[in-house]
């Protein structure tokens, strides 16, 4: 795939997932290939110290630029690794609890308060696809209710109830689908960069493409 885009691949490394104290080694193996980006599919601990380690390697002031792809790097990443974690990109599948130019976040936001105490600037951004696949659960059951009658409420009704849903506003992401042969409602997925302590976004939304049909993008502006 990697090809068809036009993208040289030059290798990957393993961290552990417990106990990882040190990646030092991996990173420089990669590194001394001269990558443009390294792409980092991980989260945890294991991430924490691959931000600490590329920051104390200055792999950034090399030239190249670090990605984390699984919308890990947030506000605790960002406290935990302080000055390491500048200029990050991280891929977000979600707006942040601040970004509250999208409507259906002020929801987000008066649960957050309500249960939690947190302030928008507090509030993690795993919250919001936490506070979005219960919404999603939420609506699949609506519609099954909607459809069987709640006396007659089943696990295969709720199933077929998500199935249902077409077009779906929440007010964060744009419009969400799911199907049988699309049971996953994340379809898009955003560029965003630490910049002065903050992963603020760089990009519009893009869309994701199926499996079998990979090979183009489409960017939502």
């Amino acid at each position: 795939y990697c090809a068809k885009m036009g993208v040289e691949y030059i290798g990957h490394e393993g961290v552990p997932l417990l106990g990882c104290i040190d990646t030092s080694v991996e990173l420089l193996r990669i590194a001394v290939k001269k990558p443009d980006w390294l792409l980092f599919p991980i989260s945890g601990a294991p991430l924490t110290t691959v931000m600490k380690d590329a920051g104390r390697l200055e792999l950034q002031k090399s030239g190249i630029k670090l990605c984390n792809t699984v919308s890990a790097v947030d506000h605790i990443f960002i406290k935990a690794t302080g000055a390491d974690s500048e200029n990050w990109h991280v891929l977000r599948h979600f707006p942040a609890p601040w970004e509250t130019e999208y409507a259906g976040m002020a929801a987000v936001n008066e649960a957050a308060k309500k249960y939690r105490g947190w302030e928008p600037a507090e509030t993690g951004e795993l919250y919001v696809a936490g506070w979005l696949g219960a919404a999603v659960v939420i609506e699949g059951i609506r519609l099954a209710v909607e459809k069987v009658d709640l006396n007659n409420l089943t696990g295969h009704a709720v199933r077929d109830g998500m199935a249902s849903i077409k077009g779906w506003e929440t007010g964060i992401l744009p419009p969400i689908t799911l199907s049988d042969d699309k049971p996953w409602f994340i379809d898009f997925v955003g560029m965003y960069q630490v910049q002065q302590a903050k992963a603020v976004p760089i990009s519009g939304w893009i869309e994701a493409v199926p499996p079998q049909e990979l090979g183009s993008l489409i960017i939502k502006k």
